[in-house]
């Protein structure tokens, strides 16, 4: 997380605070590497502990979100629970929010318009950046939230869940 590690920011010139963080279906915590491609793309850092987020916090870390499915058994919500526990133990605020019954890749989905009707993900967001005054020039406008989509699209969105259950370790239906 960028957001978390200065360095980046300063060896760019960047001077803009950070006012908030949101982190959805993120990998925070880790290390040892149990998947080859993990291994594969981490596995050669000089310093792998230094890739993990949940060793970059210090106090003077941003508020966070952190919003993760309670199902994702590709990144688990452990990571998410082990990062806000160590921000909270360095003074940190934090926000923990978990879409019951929902995987990996659901809460990014919700964020867009056709979906966003399945968990309140993009509200969750909007309203954390409103408390902590990410928007300087204001609020980019309400979130719309679509109504559930007639039985046409409920159709294709049981397909979408079927395709998805294997990558996501399955859903309840329900």
């Amino acid at each position: 997380m960028l957001g978390l590690d200065s360095s980046f920011r300063r060896d760019y010139g960047v001077t803009m605070p950070i006012r908030a963080i949101a982190g959805i279906s993120g990998p925070y915590n880790f290390y040892p590497f149990e998947y080859d491609q993990v291994r594969d793309t981490f596995g050669a850092a000089p310093n792998p502990e230094g890739t993990q987020p949940i060793n970059l916090v210090t106090a003077d870390a941003p508020p966070i979100l952190l919003a993760s499915g309670t199902t994702d058994p590709i990144v688990r919500m452990q990571n998410s629970q082990d990062l806000a526990r160590k921000l909270r133990e360095k003074g940190v605020w934090v926000t923990e929010k978990y879409y019951d019954g929902f995987g990996h890749l659901e809460p990014v989905i919700a964020l867009g318009a056709m979906m966003r009707f399945r968990m309140p993900v993009l509200h969750d967001i909007v309203e954390f950046f409103q408390t902590f005054g990410a928007f300087p020039s204001g609020t980019p406008r309400p979130v719309f939230t679509p109504d559930p989509p007639e039985t046409e699209m409920t159709a294709v969105i049981r397909k979408m869940d079927e395709v998805l259950a294997p990558i996501d370790g399955g859903r309840r239906n329900e």
